[in-house]
């Protein structure tokens, strides 16, 4: 969830809406794409469910269009017999977001709902992240946009996967990570890959971005389990896959 911004005449308005939601703002020279991203018969930005759903958790997720897109049509690419887990999920959009994409499914929303905490935070792998980010927020605030939805959402709330001791999670085969730092991220592969089903999906968030821990716990999950590779997505995500999908 870190972000380097380029700031105009309206840097304080911009500087004070990313910093509500925990980024850093930095100010940059030009952009640096020497060509538009080309939006001609993509699909996915043509489909009603998913514009509808974009549009419902733009002010409660960090995410953009182009990472909300891959959430969306990863998911439904996974094995639809599995659950879904969302591990760190903030103000809740992203879960929602893929609750969305396949709403007759069970998700799980892990989160500690008020930030960091004790969580340890390595001032070189985890550099661009602080204890101070992400406490905007609320485990009701969270809950409140599936009112009325009836979705079989299950809550897991604390930290991960210690919040998880006393409650059933298996067959999953679709998962975002978004856990910002090494341990974390590393915990949550060692406790998920044993309940991971065939077909499965791992998202990662913050995946070459900067943010050594999520890389580094990736590369040691995959150098230990040599049947998973993982692969960049763009704009800063990561996919790991399982070799049953080529089987």
């Amino acid at each position: 969830m870190y972000a380097q911004i380029e700031t105009t005449g309206i840097k304080r308005l911009i500087k004070s809406a990313f910093q509500g939601f925990g980024y850093d703002v930095v100010k940059l020279g030009r952009s640096k794409l020497a060509k538009p991203i080309d939006e001609n018969f993509v699909e996915i930005l043509d489909d009603p469910a998913f514009q509808a759903s974009v549009k419902e958790v733009s002010g409660i997720t960090l995410l953009d269009t182009a990472r909300l897109a891959n959430l969306w049509m990863l998911c439904r690419a996974s094995n639809p017999s599995g659950s879904m887990i969302e591990i760190g999920s903030y103000k809740g959009g992203g879960a929602l977001h893929i609750s969305n994409s396949c709403p007759t499914r069970p998700i799980f929303v892990c989160d500690t709902f008020e930030g960091f905490g004790d969580l340890k935070i390595d001032p070189g792998a985890d550099r661009h992240f602080k204890k101070e980010q992400f406490t905007d927020t609320s485990f009701e605030s969270v809950q409140a946009p599936w009112a009325g939805k009836a979705r079989d959402v299950r809550w897991v709330r604390g930290y991960f996967p210690e919040s998880a001791e006393n409650i059933e999670i298996s067959n999953i085969s679709f998962v975002h990570v978004d856990t910002d730092l090494y341990e974390s991220t590393a915990k949550t592969l060692d406790y998920l890959w044993p309940r991971l089903i065939d077909r499965s999906v791992v998202v990662f968030d913050d995946y070459l971005r900067s943010v050594d821990g999520v890389v580094g716990a990736v590369r040691d999950f995959t150098a230990a389990h040599p049947d998973w590779a993982a692969f960049p997505l763009f704009p800063g995500q990561g996919l790991m896959i399982n070799r049953d999908w080529f089987a």
